[in-house]
């Protein structure tokens, strides 16, 4: 998210700074300041004064250099210098002897001074886009950092100079010149995570196997030929990434890899899978799109957890029939192949939310389609199809049907009361039927933009909009808002859930079923009992002696509680986030110059903990779609202080606000929002962040819909009145009642929305307004702080467009 700077000169950013610095921020002795976007050329002496500073971001100015005062801020723990003037480092920052995170992304740095190496506490470093041709020495000899990341510079190869072994955990050199790995790489043996993609690479050094601890590798879009052996030794791989290579075969051997849930092997020059692929049995996401594939081995069929499958822009003239022996299959990707139809086997495929068959030459839809209950998202343009079957009127989940550049010349009326009432701002929403031959009023219609198309062909195969309203509404003199312009509410995704209890206060949902979505049961039942123990073991490690390791112990014991019980209990998002929160205390306490080091039998309970809650994590849906949002989750330092300040607004607000929200849950949500950016992955704390704030927004949003509802109905004098006298009113219930999703976000609000549509009397719903209007008010209060949040995450915009809709009802 690109910003302008704050100030238009640096004169005016100069003085504002040193003005704030002076008269804030040494008094408040704030202990985090950010100068982002200042428009500074040069930071004021003055910052020398904050003794207490342990986090400074000076991102995205002009600077070139530091004052040599800066040195004297002895507490400080991060400094973000992302997107500035910089050709070397300030020695000034060699005296920072508790600096433990330091970013300076987009500079123009050549190489790294030898001074870096003072920094013992330093554990991150991130100087991705610059100018570096040499993988800097220095940080070779900075054995205790943990996270090291060079993406975007002018490397050409990666030598290894350890005398003996690094602590180094997560290594990203994406975006290079590298062509040669040196033979050095083995001597990082605590590397869980290497990144290797976009470089020029043609092999990897057999030495690679040496890295037993690694879970995550990414080498796509470079120049190889084949995998080296010695990768499909790495047991503990889960993420595997070599498309955009050079690659004719799938590797043979690839079945030793038994621990792997992700593949990615698209844009190569496979022409066949070997049958030895089936034995992946913990894989559940597979991409071999873009390939030279025309049939699939008959042991596909054996991979049960797979949840999503590409096999788009292949050379398939059938769907394999082993695709469809896929029951737990989420996500299936069939587009630009040569099929010509879509088998009624499909129709096996229930568990099934994305269909994507565009760019082939399919005539016909199966009825079977209409097994499809959880389907939300078909994609079939620019097929030969003629017809669509009723059965796809029974799709009440779909929020994206995609029919465009077709032959069809008629829709079936029941697709009018298929809802489409969610995911309106995502540019995929709606009823796509233009360059089809359909008959009027479909032209007129189809001239509209999204989604006010999609409301105008469901209102007319309902029969609720004639031809003379068309007429009005194509030449601009008829203001007709189908549903009243309910923008809907989103899901609620990765992340803890929540809902309206018994007593109208927002709390934690109860966890699914475990085998309800997809989740590996074998394997979750297999870890479990280690996990649990361990759990156990390391609160028990904690509470003994003398250990003064508060937070750790802390969070040792909210993840102990949530492991604590059967599988079938277990909430898994919660427990994710948990896992984060562990993960984050466990570094933070490592490497804390206040404290002493953790006992080695602790250090070996936490680091086998946190590996199999990994693995414990990549057999869930949750854990699976957790750790997508986080490959997508990417936000500069900057970005990420003003989001963080924003969501903090928010969850403050949630706080000591018992009628709201459970304090158990809101604490929850402030605590996960203070460690946003944390972490030695800070997409990961971000990520989780997000979901629980998003989640916690659209419960409150849900509610605060009811609530308007009660209210309009409330002020006509009854249910009956406001039914029929609003036509918009009436329409919006029937969504929601149709609608899956805001039944999920309200849960047990679902019989009085049935109350309310059917017009029962006033007393009902005063009573209904009576339980809710606090919530609404509340949300309504919340309005700026919450449209600030928006602003900062894609995924939040919905909430302006829900603002929008709520005010235009009062």
């Amino acid at each position: 998210m690109s910003e302008d700077p704050k100030y238009e000169t640096p004169e005016q950013g100069y003085r504002t700074a040193r003005r704030y610095i002076q008269n804030n921020a040494l008094r408040r002795k704030q202990r985090s300041l950010d100068l982002s976007r200042y428009h500074l050329e040069e930071l004021p002496a003055e910052i020398g004064q904050l003794k207490l500073l342990e986090v400074l971001n000076l991102s995205h100015n002009k600077l070139s250099d530091l004052p040599a005062e800066l040195a004297s801020l002895t507490g400080l723990r991060e400094l973000y210098l992302d997107d500035n003037h910089f050709s070397e480092l300030p020695s000034c920052l060699f005296e920072l002897k508790n600096l433990m995170v330091l970013r300076a992304s987009r500079n123009i740095l050549t190489d790294l001074p030898i001074g870096l190496n003072n920094l013992k506490s330093l554990s991150t470093v991130n100087f991705s886009n610059n100018e570096i041709v040499q993988f800097p020495d220095v940080l070779w000899g900075m054995k205790w950092l943990t996270s090291i990341v060079l993406d975007h510079n002018n490397l050409e190869e990666l030598v290894v100079s350890v005398v003996d072994s690094h602590d180094v955990e997560f290594l990203s050199l994406a975006g290079n010149q590298i062509r040669e790995i040196g033979e050095g790489i083995a001597k990082l043996k605590n590397l869980t995570s290497l990144d290797l993609t976009a470089n020029e690479i043609r092999y990897l050094p057999e030495q690679i196997t040496d890295l037993a601890k690694l879970v995550d590798l990414k080498l796509s879009d470079n120049d190889l030929k084949k995998l080296p052996v010695g990768v499909l030794s790495l047991a503990y791989l889960t993420f595997l990434s070599i498309g955009g290579n050079r690659l004719k075969n799938v590797p043979h051997g690839l079945e030793r890899l038994r621990n792997l849930a992700y593949l990615n092997l698209n844009s190569n020059a496979i022409e066949s899978v070997p049958e030895e692929i089936g034995l992946l049995d913990e894989l559940s996401v597979l991409n071999i799109s873009n390939n030279l594939l025309s049939e699939l081995p008959r042991s596909i069929a054996n991979l049960q957890k797979l949840s999503s499958l590409n096999l788009s822009n292949n050379v398939f003239v059938e769907v394999p029939a082993p695709v469809l022996e896929l029951p737990g299959l989420n996500d299936l990707d069939l587009s630009s192949n040569l099929l010509d139809t879509l088998p009624s086997g499909i129709g096996n495929l229930r568990r099934l939310s994305q269909l994507q068959i565009q760019d082939n030459h399919v005539t016909s839809i199966p009825e079977e389609i209409g097994n499809l209950k959880k389907l939300e998202l078909f994609g079939a343009n620019n097929n030969s199809i003629t017809n669509l079957p009723e059965a796809i009127g029974g799709l009440n989940n779909l929020w994206s049907l995609s029919l465009a550049g077709n032959q069809i010349e008629s829709l079936p009326s029941i697709i009018g009361n298929l809802p489409f009432s969610y995911n309106r701002n995502l540019p995929r929403y709606g009823l796509h039927v233009n360059k089809n031959p359909l008959p009027d009023p479909f032209p007129k219609i189809l001239i509209h933009q999204q989604p006010e198309a999609t409301d105008y062909i469901l209102a007319w195969l309902r029969g609720e909009l004639t031809a003379q309203a068309l007429d009005r509404i194509h030449q601009e003199e008829l203001d007709f808002t189908p549903l009243d312009s309910f923008p809907g509410i989103p899901k609620q995704t990765s992340g803890p859930h929540f809902e309206l209890n018994e007593n109208n206060i927002i709390s934690f949902a109860p966890p699914d079923a475990i085998d309800a979505d997809g989740n590996n049961v074998a394997r979750l039942k297999k870890l479990h009992p280690t996990l649990r123990d361990l759990a156990a073991d390391l609160v028990r490690s904690l509470s003994v002696g003398n250990i003064p390791q508060g937070p750790l112990r802390d969070r040792a014991i909210a993840y102990q509680d949530l492991i604590n019980c059967d599988s079938e209990s277990i909430d898994f998002a919660l427990l994710y986030a948990e896992g984060v929160r562990l993960a984050n205390a466990e570094r933070a306490s490592r490497h804390d110059a206040d404290l002493p080091p953790l006992p080695a039998p602790v250090r070996e309970i936490t680091d086998s903990l946190l590996h199999l809650h990994g693995a414990f994590m990549l057999s869930t849906k949750e854990g699976i779609e957790s750790i997508a949002l986080e490959e997508r989750y990417r936000y500069s330092p900057a970005e990420e202080s003003l989001y963080k300040e924003r969501a903090l607004d928010f969850a403050l607000e949630l706080q000591n606000r018992p009628e709201i929200i459970e304090p158990r849950a809101a604490r929850f949500v402030q605590e996960i929002t203070q460690e946003i950016g944390a972490g030695r992955i800070p997409e990961r704390s971000g990520a989780v962040a997000t979901g629980t704030l998003k989640n916690v927004a659209i419960t409150l949003s849900a509610v605060s819909t009811m609530a308007s509802l009660a209210l309009v109905a409330t002020t006509s004098g009854s249910a009956v009145a406001t039914v029929e006298a609003t036509a918009g009113t009436w329409l919006t219930l029937e969504s929601l009642k149709k609608s899956k999703v805001y039944m999920t976000s309200t849960g047990l609000l679902a019989s009085k929305i049935d109350s309310l549509s059917a017009g029962v009397s006033g007393i009902d719903i005063k009573d209904l307004w009576q339980h809710l209007g606090p919530q609404l008010r509340f949300f309504e209060r919340l309005e700026p702080k919450l449209r600030k949040m928006a602003e900062s995450r894609e995924e939040l915009s919905w909430i302006n467009e829900f603002y929008d809709w709520l005010n235009s009802r009062r």
